[in-house]
């Protein structure tokens, strides 16, 4: 089951801001978006994001899709056969402020870290542990537009998965095979 959550109780499937002021703050900071992406036609079934083959060397055959759809975003959680691989959600997040929503959710996490862009956007780690992600689990995240932001979410159970104290590893290389899905037309 996902637990990572924003200022409330933990919800599945939603690992982002759960608090709905991620749309309405803003940061001077946050940068504007150079190429913005349209999510509208993949946020509509978020389970076809990643195809079984982008997920199985990071996670081995899909036992299991559920669509979560709650506080403005839209998710997919893909459960694995064997226990010892991580389960792996995508997130949407459209109308939720793009770089700034994305900056601002962020920050509601015990460990977040601006990191350099992923697939050429403005990026973000987020991990509910206080020591990021070296306990099996790390929400990669990228600003696709000045209103949108997205996420890919890995949690491992089991210490012996090899990329369990480096789980960005993982988010990050589905995060980019998502964005380079939505901009070829998902």
């Amino acid at each position: 089951m996902i637990t990572l959550a924003g200022c409330s109780s933990p919800q599945p499937g939603n690992p982002g801001p759960t608090n709905g002021s991620a749309g309405t703050t803003t940061s001077s900071s946050a940068p504007s978006v150079a190429n913005p992406l349209d999510i509208s036609k993949i946020s509509q079934d978020p389970c076809t994001a990643l195809t079984a083959a982008q997920l199985a060397p990071y996670m081995g055959d899909v036992r299991k899709k559920n669509n979560v759809s709650e506080n403005k975003t839209i998710s997919c959680i893909n459960h694995p056969v064997d226990g010892h691989k991580p389960s792996i959600s995508v997130t949407f997040f459209p109308d939720q402020g793009g770089p700034s929503g994305m900056e601002n959710g962020a920050a509601s996490f015990p460990f977040n870290k601006k990191v350099d862009q992923i697939a050429g956007y403005p990026a973000y780690h987020v991990s509910q542990g206080s020591n990021g992600p070296q306990t099996g689990d790390c929400q990669s995240e990228a600003a696709v537009s000045d209103k949108a932001f997205v996420t890919v979410y890995a949690q491992g159970s089991s210490k012996d998965y090899e990329h369990y104290t480096d789980m960005c590893t993982v988010s990050d290389a589905l995060l980019t095979a998502l964005i380079g899905n939505i901009k070829n037309g998902g």
